[in-house]
């Protein structure tokens, strides 16, 4: 972030003190709007506002520098560039301002929203056990915009987390943010979807037309699209039972800047989450800040596990600096997860559910037909098995099976890998 900052000041210095001249020529780096924005800003006479950037800068790398004398993390970590320095230690005030800072960049940078739509930004790590997972994701995205012409569901971000391009960049819209240094997860690379929306905030949300933000996950199939629940005062979220902050109050109060009531703390993690962009851009720094803290406190660590990062999300929400983040709640009208949930005509409604979310593995018996959870079914599938490969496509789910959703789960699979045909799988050589 230093070398990257410094290079940012001594461009604006001279974006403000030589020829206009010096912007005709055309940009060469199509993922820094900001040149070229800032370029047309001088032209126009508006050096102030370049001025007031630069400033923005400095504070910055004041900021980070501070932040990185003071970082102190456990033994397993491995030193960390400045790039990526979590603000662990962060004063409340300076966390307070920054969040303002984003909240207000993002209000700034764009005032011709679609306000009635929301942009479905969906995260991963380029690994093969995701990049099939998207890819069916995105083809059932595009299904529903087909489907439902006049619905809330708005652009579509594959927002990949490894550092660097890859085959996919052509078939799904794709923005290419940073890694976690190495270590600095302590093997939980959840820690990289924070770190991940902090960044896409920070470049490139600026830049979508829509007011709303839909967090989703590579295992999300929609079956429709959801509603537009959030308004600019409210999010909408699903209910994640087992997240429980008020029954953890002892730990979560460490986290707990504001000192916000833990019983108002929401049960969610941050997907599937429908958000207005500036209040996202008030808690996501909270959210990455947090996150890493609580991975680095044995206690939290061992308490929250694998649902560390969703704690983190509940908890960030509530540091919101306008006040904790009272969210539009829903249940199974929002998602179902089979074979638990067992038909898509779900919640009040009774309408179908918006995403069928299959993180669960599906165990059978084949004489009864039933779920067997925690024992291997004699008709068995679950996307862990395919960590290193892709699946095959038409999957056999007997008739014998007895929930609607496990069907239709396999069906959804199954119709998706088809329409993909040869381009299914993995190229020969990858760019």
């Amino acid at each position: 972030m230093k070398r990257r900052t410094v290079i940012m000041i001594t461009g604006l210095l001279a974006l403000a003190i030589t020829s206009l001249n010096f912007f005709s020529g055309p940009r060469t780096n199509k993922d820094e709007p900001m040149h070229g924005k800032l370029a047309q800003e001088i032209q126009e006479g508006e050096v102030g506002r370049v001025q007031a950037e630069l400033d923005r800068q400095q504070q910055r790398q004041k900021q980070i520098d501070t932040q990185n004398r003071r970082l102190k993390l456990g033994e397993q970590a491995s030193p960390m560039t400045q790039e990526a320095s979590p603000k662990v230690d962060q004063p409340l005030k300076e966390q307070q301002r920054q969040q303002q800072q984003r909240s207000t960049a993002s209000v700034t940078a764009n005032t011709n929203f679609v306000e009635n739509k929301y942009h479905v930004v969906t995260s991963v790590d380029g690994q093969i056990y995701t990049e099939w997972q998207v890819r069916i994701h995105y083809y059932w995205y595009k299904q529903m915009r087909l489907q439902y012409p006049d619905s809330a569901m708005g652009g579509f971000t594959r927002l990949l987390h490894s550092g660097k391009p890859d085959f996919l960049m052509d078939e799904i819209p794709t923005k290419v943010v940073d890694l976690l240094p190495p270590g600095m997860d302590k093997g939980f690379v959840v820690l990289n979807r924070p770190y991940a929306f902090a960044q896409w905030v920070e470049r490139y949300m600026a830049s979508i037309p829509e007011r709303y933000v839909l967090m989703s996950e590579p295992d999300h199939l929609f079956i429709r699209p959801p509603p537009l629940w959030a308004t600019l005062e409210k999010p909408a979220a699903f209910v994640f039972t087992y997240i429980e902050p008020a029954e953890h109050a002892t730990i979560v109060n460490r986290f707990n800047d504001r000192k916000v009531p833990v019983e108002s703390m929401a049960q969610i993690g941050s997907s599937p989450v429908i958000i207005n962009r500036d209040q996202l851009a008030a808690v996501v720094d909270a959210w990455y800040d947090i996150s890493l803290r609580l991975k680095n406190d044995p206690e939290a660590d061992k308490a929250f596990g694998w649902v560390l990062d969703m704690y983190g999300w509940s908890i960030a929400s509530s540091q919101h600096p306008d006040g904790p983040l009272q969210y539009d709640l829903h249940l199974l009208e929002f998602m179902i997860q089979p074979p638990w949930d067992e038909t898509l005509a779900q919640g009040p409604s009774k309408e179908n559910t918006t995403i069928l979310h299959y993180t669960y593995g599906s165990d059978f018996n084949l004489t009864t037909g039933k779920f067997t959870p925690g024992t291997v079914g004699q008709w068995h599938w679950d996307k862990r098995d395919f960590s290193t490969r892709y699946p095959d496509g038409n999957i056999d789910c007997p008739a014998i099976i007895q929930p609607q959703t496990t069907h239709l789960q396999m069906w959804y699979i199954n119709q998706a890998i088809a329409a993909l045909g040869s381009a299914w799988g993995r190229p020969a050589v990858s760019r």
